[in-house]
């Protein structure tokens, strides 16, 4: 993306477009991290388990509360080149307070017309596991982030949607849905491989990994 700044090739058209859009509404979106390796996601679980510690919490408890923070290595969607963390040049601390901002409002208004979804939104951290990051967006496809983000749903709940399940109306509104869920194939959204630099599928949709 930028120096030594990596992700899925195949995100890069819309990423693109999107920053682009948003610099024409007057607002300056910065990348600031996107693809992460084992040993940088490792790096940073840890980091935070220790910072924890020093405040005098028990190992067990600051894991808990890491993992609520910090994915576990292994399973972070930055360790398949899908998810971005995005910021802006006014505003650049990883903090609740992005989605006050006029970047953050922009990208939780606009994100899903390029493929993206707030992975993890305010009231769904029991869903999720991850508490409320107004500056995550995973990439998922037009399609399904339309229909998500229409449908107030999460990635776990549309991939429980896609194989036959249902999901507390409490969670979703009554939107009418943009895309039928069913006629799209979703892979477990807890499953991880290392980024690629080739694409592996036409379709888009395919890579829910």
């Amino acid at each position: 993306i930028k120096g030594s700044m990596k992700c899925d090739e195949r995100i890069i058209p819309e990423l693109t477009e999107m920053m682009q859009d948003a610099k024409k509404d007057g607002i300056t979106l910065v990348v600031c991290s996107p693809y992460r390796d084992m040993s940088r996601q490792d790096m940073l679980f840890n980091r935070k388990i220790k910072n924890y510690m020093r405040k005098n919490v028990s190992f067990l408890e600051a894991y808990k509360k890491t993992a609520q923070a910090v994915t576990i290595p292994g399973a972070s969607e930055h360790q398949i080149g899908l998810a971005l963390d995005i910021i802006s040049n006014t505003y650049t601390a990883l903090e609740e307070g992005f989605a006050d901002t006029a970047a953050g409002k922009w990208l939780a208004a606009h994100c899903q017309d390029y493929g993206f979804i707030l992975r993890y939104p305010k009231g769904k951290e029991e869903i999720t596991g991850i508490e409320f990051e107004p500056w995550h967006f995973r990439y998922v496809g037009r399609d399904a982030a339309v229909f998500m983000t229409t449908n107030n749903l999460t990635l776990e709940e549309f991939y429980t949607l896609v194989n036959g399940g249902s999901v507390s109306t409490a969670t979703a509104t009554s939107a009418t849905p943009a895309v039928d869920p069913t006629a799209v194939t979703a892979e477990d959204p807890s499953a991880t491989t290392e980024a690629t630099t080739e694409a592996t599928t036409e379709n888009p949709l395919d890579i829910l990994n």
